[in-house]
């Protein structure tokens, strides 16, 4: 019942997205397992909780009344077995405190309060030397607690001989990382003490109709009555499916249910352009014109790539100089020059490239004052950072995780030849594209691989080769990947779970650039002028559909259409995801050729033509809009495309100019 009874304040915390203690005060609790055995040997409960920056937090929770915490204790002994299992298989994590290790008891439990003592002596020393050291410091811990230690070690030793593992320490070690990463949890949920219960309760009462403590405790009864049902069931329980399961309860306020999004209508395809359904035609928002956010930026050499924009910070590389400038004023915040001419990770705060030694160099997005090193070495304009995590390839065909906020090293995974560009994320797996196997270093990728985004393991038995690789795009169902044969082109899907060949096609012509997947299609464009939509299940075409005589630019998915940006004619095409039939009446047309990616900003379609001038269409009725721009000058080809971040249009010119629009 103590079990149920936590299970049920660890609800309210997920129903409130409120956070959980333990798991930190920065993270947002998104689900909780009950008997997680699957996920981890410390079974009771498991909290996954998300921090601001994206980064996966977890927590494992072991739940005793009132653990006797000794090594002639068989119970204590197969408990203490459980969390050294988990410190040895996740160190690294528990490192970077992205995973914490808890321990939940009831509050008259003396050895737990003894056990809370040394774990936060632990935490504050750092190391176990440190640590030992304090614990022979004349009055530091009382002869109780010393106690309790020679008790927890030798539970550990027990837990060791057992068979439980030791991550490579010594026992007095393993000791030391068990109690730094561990807290304990004082249940008050029982008896005359029921504070938890209490602080459960206000928090539900927000949800309820009239917001009183009665209804508020109504409500907690309820999450105790489904912690009671989800416990036997080993149940996941997100924010959604809780609603859903509370879903018609009195004591809940309908305002917070989360319903389900309406089914897509299932209609059959037109076989006829002369049957296709006529789009809803949107009323045209009243648009002004382009606003310049600051006086053009002259500080950057020409032909500067397009800028990075991540936390109200624009970053710009140009030759062997990074500079950076606040989003909204425009004002020159710093210029560092580097050793190579890749392009930088940017996220958490900080922008990641390499030192004159290849080691990881972070500074901050504000400053550019350097960070706190990080460890091993990486290769230039090949770092992705994601959710905190920094992923980069080294020179000797190796792949590296690493914490940026603790700079700690998440894992290492050999990959057997170099990483030829930057990693996708698929879901809770990243992609990589190697060199090929069995030929010499820069001919060119060849091999595919798919490794566990926390611990690095392989998702594959091996790598999958599939020669002459030049385009690709990784989705957590698939990776499509354009390869050159000799035959010509050919896109080719692997299942991304198991690295199966799904399907494999032929092209007609050679792609401009990588694939785009959607929903259950893939498009892409061929230079041709032909744009095509593939089933990503079957690979078998749903339909073809020429919009011009040469196209460069892949094109861009967005409110059930295709726009597609024409080189040759210099015109933008929408057409329907579905059937491929146009969507607008006529096509937007520019002044010159289409050599970058449109851009949907609300309702508006943004394109810029290759004379500088920036168009716009309202996206339902393809209607030109009578705003324009005169000086969008850039080279695709050597400075990249540029970002859209809140409405704004930031780019670089061919100048060197940097130049920020507002469109909306």
């Amino acid at each position: 019942m103590l079990e149920h009874l936590y299970g049920a304040v660890l609800l309210s915390h997920l129903l409130t997205e409120t956070p959980v203690p333990a798991l930190g005060d920065h993270v947002t609790p998104t689900d909780v397992r009950f008997q997680a055995k699957a996920v981890d040997d410390v079974d009771d409960i498991h909290v996954t909780g998300l921090a601001p920056g994206g980064a996966r937090h977890r927590l494992s929770i072991g739940v005793r009344r009132r653990p006797k915490l000794t090594a002639a204790d068989s119970d204590s002994v197969r408990l203490i077995s459980s969390y050294l299992t988990t410190v040895a298989a996740r160190w690294p994590l528990l490192q970077s405190r992205r995973w914490s290790l808890a321990l939940a008891v009831a509050s008259v439990s003396v050895p737990a309060h003894q056990l809370a003592e040394l774990a936060l002596a632990a935490a504050a020393t750092g190391s176990n030397s440190r640590f030992r050291a304090r614990m022979t410091e004349p009055g530091r811990p009382g002869r109780a607690v010393l106690g309790r230690l020679d008790q927890l070690d030798a539970l550990v030793a027990a837990a060791l001989h057992q068979g439980a593992p030791d991550g490579g320490a010594d026992h007095a070690e393993v000791t030391w990382r068990l109690l730094s990463r561990l807290s304990v949890v004082e249940l008050r949920l029982e008896g005359t003490r029921k504070e938890d219960r209490s602080h459960s309760v206000g928090r539900l009462q927000h949800l309820t109709p009239s917001g009183t403590p009665a209804e508020g405790d109504a409500l907690f009864s309820a999450l105790v009555e489904k912690a009671g049902t989800y416990a036997p069931a080993g149940a996941t329980v997100n924010r959604q499916t809780l609603l859903a399961d509370l879903q018609g309860l009195p004591g809940l306020r309908d305002g917070i249910v989360l319903l389900p999004e309406p089914a897509a209508p299932v209609t059959k395809a037109p076989s006829k352009p002369s049957e296709a359904v006529a789009p809803q035609r949107r009323t045209a928002a009243r648009i002004g014109p382009p606003r310049e956010l600051w006086p053009p930026k002259r500080h950057l050499l020409p032909g500067a790539e397009q800028p990075q924009v991540c936390e109200g910070t624009v970053v710009v590389r140009h030759g062997y100089r990074m500079s950076a400038f606040d989003a909204l004023t425009g004002a020159a915040l710093w210029t560092k020059h580097t050793a190579y001419r890749g392009r930088p990770a940017v996220g958490g705060g900080a922008v990641y490239v390499a030192d004159k030694d290849r080691y990881p160099l972070p500074r901050d997005l504000r400053t550019g004052n350097k960070r706190s090193p990080l460890p091993g070495q990486i290769v230039d304009g090949l770092a992705v950072h994601h959710r905190g995590t920094l992923y980069a390839p080294d020179a000797r065909g190796r792949l590296h995780a690493t914490d940026t906020a603790s700079a700690t090293r998440l894992w290492t995974a050999p990959t057997g030849t170099l990483v030829t560009a930057p990693v996708q994320m698929a879901g809770s797996a990243l992609v990589a594209v190697l060199e090929a196997d069995a030929q010499p270093p820069g001919a060119g990728p060849g091999q595919v691989l798919a490794l566990d985004v926390d611990t690095g393991t392989p998702r594959w038995p091996r790598p999958v080769t599939l020669p002459g690789i030049e385009q690709w795009t990784a989705t957590e169902q698939a990776v499509h990947l354009v390869r050159h044969a000799a035959a010509g082109h050919r896109l080719t899907a692997l299942d991304t779970a198991s690295g199966v060949r799904r399907w494999d096609r032929s092209l007609p012509d050679a792609p401009v650039a990588k694939p785009v997947a959607a929903g259950d299609t893939v498009y892409l464009t061929t230079r041709d002028g032909t744009v095509h939509a593939i089933d990503a299940t079957t690979g078998t075409r749903k339909w073809t559909v020429r919009v011009g005589t040469r196209v460069t630019v892949p094109p861009v998915v967005a409110q059930d259409l295709v726009l597609v940006a024409g080189h040759t004619p210099g015109r933008v095409t929408a057409l329907h995801t579905r059937t491929g039939e146009p969507a607008w009446p006529k096509a937007g047309v520019g002044k010159g050729a289409f050599v970058s990616t449109p851009h949907l900003v609300g309702d508006t379609v943004w394109a810029a033509d290759r004379t500088g001038r920036l168009h716009a269409w309202n996206i339902g009725t393809g209607r030109p809009l009578s705003v324009r721009y005169q000086d969008a000058l850039w080279d695709v080809d050597l400075q990249g495309t540029p970002t859209v971040t809140d409405g704004v249009l930031y780019f670089v010119t061919r100048g060197g100019d940097l130049r920020a629009l507002r469109l909306t």
